[in-house]
């Protein structure tokens, strides 16, 4: 077969906003209530991941891309579910952008770190990278024909405050049976290797995808609602709230 060469996806970063009203209306709200954000803090995301800056872009905010160095090499069998494993390494990513950043600002403005990260899991195991064609293979034949949980990890922390926001994702994907020459052909397009569980639901890994159940942003790896509620929470806080404390919001089940 060779459908999967010659066909292009539908579905794109810059039209991905129609399938999730939810996620477009999040991101309205945020830019009418908090319109002069950028005259009080400077947005810092802390993603080398071109998919993400695509999806903060679309939240209307100027930002700056910072990497965080962080080695991400936490020992998933220490931590008793996926949304603890993603969470801790996001945060571990957040973290080390925050050290490197001044107290204060010569303009005045706080610095606003934003980080993701982004699992998958499928029979309990979790799925990140591929190293090489064969793990790539392994993966993809471990997707086929089922449906697999994707996990993203939101962090939201202000320079200066001690009080961390996160929230935590997950999205059922369901993918279709998938013959060795579909993979193998996938597979030469090069596209698993920078993505978490092989795949790239936004590009050509569409076509590996018969339905999904939950945030589609969410698998891309930035769920722009879940992010548009965090900073509303930490850069318009009701009033009395007191900073200070870790605050957490539960993982969002599709």
């Amino acid at each position: 077969s060779r459908w999967l060469k010659l066909i292009q996806p539908s579905v794109t970063i810059a039209n991905a906003c129609l399938l999730v009203p939810s996620a477009r209306a999040m991101a309205a709200s945020m830019l009418r209530e908090a319109q002069m954000l950028p005259e009080r803090f400077r947005f810092l995301l802390a993603s080398a991941s071109p998919r993400r800056r695509e999806l903060l872009a679309l939240l209307g905010l100027p930002f700056d891309v910072m990497t965080s160095g962080f080695a991400e090499d936490l020992d998933t069998s220490s931590f008793s579910t996926p949304a603890e494993y993603v969470r801790a390494t996001a945060t571990g990513k957040c973290e080390a952008v925050l050290e490197t950043l001044p107290e204060r600002r010569s303009d005045g403005r706080q610095d606003v770190v934003i980080c993701a990260d982004t699992v998958l899991t499928v029979d309990g195991n979790i799925l990140e990278k591929p190293v090489d064609d064969g793990h790539a293979r392994a993966m993809l034949r471990s997707l086929s024909g089922r449906t697999h949980e994707v996990f993203t990890a939101i962090i939201v922390a202000v320079k200066g405050r001690r009080d961390i926001r996160s929230s935590v994702e997950r999205t059922e994907v369901t993918f279709s049976e998938l013959s060795d020459e579909e993979i193998d052909a996938y597979i030469e397009t090069r596209e698993p290797f920078d993505k978490a569980g092989g795949y790239g639901i936004q590009s050509k890994g569409s076509l590996l995808v018969k339905g999904i159940n939950g945030d589609y942003f969410n698998v891309v790896g930035l769920p722009i609602a879940g992010l548009a509620k965090l900073l509303l929470a930490e850069l318009s806080p009701p009033l009395g709230e007191q900073a200070g404390r870790w605050t957490t919001i539960e993982a969002a089940e599709g």
